[in-house]
């Protein structure tokens, strides 16, 4: 048995059995939001408002010495 579908069946199949559907294209743009409205608050924007943030490393690479250690158990 071959891995490839049966080309077959989709070249028999009946397309007049699908039924009409209407698509809704979406354009992504906020209805009521212009790309001025946009622009007016990126320049407004004040960036003394933002506070410094620590970043903190959460999955740290492991050492050489960790490295050997785990080479020398067997794992």
């Amino acid at each position: 048995m071959s891995d490839r579908p049966n080309m077959n069946a989709v070249m028999d199949f009946d397309k007049n059995s699908l039924k009409k559907t209407e698509t809704c294209e979406k354009s992504g743009v906020v209805e009521g939001y212009s790309q001025e409205k946009a622009l007016q608050e990126v320049t407004a924007f004040k960036k003394e408002k933002l506070q410094h943030v620590q970043t903190e490393e959460k999955n740290k690479l492991p050492t050489k010495e960790e490295i050997e250690l785990e080479k020398k158990s067997g794992f």
